[in-house]
Formats: structure tokens, sequence, C-alpha cells
């Protein structure tokens, strides 16, 4: 296989891994390559937080009363972490915020 074929493999394999719950043995086997190669494949990959995501979103459950606009809004993160965002937030904060938490991600 030429080297820029092999690329596209590799990136396409990587794609499809982090798409996929299967373990890497069972992943590797249906995709005809070693565990170690699709290993070796994830290692030279870029990290997951240097590529292009797509944003997905989680089911909400609203708790309380009727929802006001003095109320605050509380946003439970996969990890357990909270972000309170409180009446009068500004947007600009509100994105600086939510972007360095992606980044962290």
């Amino acid at each position: 296989m030429q080297q820029a074929e092999t690329r596209r493999r590799m990136a396409a394999v990587v794609r499809a891994w982090h798409e996929s719950t299967d373990t890497q043995v069972a992943f590797a086997a249906r995709h005809g390559v070693s565990r170690s190669k699709l290993m070796y494949w994830l290692r030279r990959s870029p990290p997951r937080e240097a590529r292009r995501e797509t944003v997905t979103f989680a089911p909400v459950r609203v708790v309380g009363g009727p929802a006001d606009e003095a109320a605050a809004i509380d946003v439970v993160l996969t990890g357990g972490e909270r972000l309170v965002v409180r009446p009068g937030t500004s947007p600009e904060l509100l994105q600086v915020v939510l972007a360095a938490l992606r980044s962290a991600c």
C-alpha cells in the first residue's frame, strides 16, 4: 500500500474505532487489522480534542417549578462537574467558559 493510501485507511479506521463500542480485539478482527496495529494507529492519530468533534446533546431533565427569568441554569457535565449560570451572565462570558470546558474535555 502506498503511504497516502495507508494514512487514509489509518484515519478511517481510527474514526470508526472512536465511534465503535467494540473491544479493541473485536474491532481489529472485524476490520482486518491486528490489535497491535490498531494501537499503533491510535497512538499516531491526533488527540481527540484536536479533531473536530460533532456536537451531541444529552437528555435534559427540568427540575423544580415553571421556568422563570430569575432562575439560574444548572449544567451538570458527564464527569460530575457542575456549572451554574446565574441570571445576568453575559453571553460572551458563557462562550469563553464553554470554549474552555470543551478544550479541557
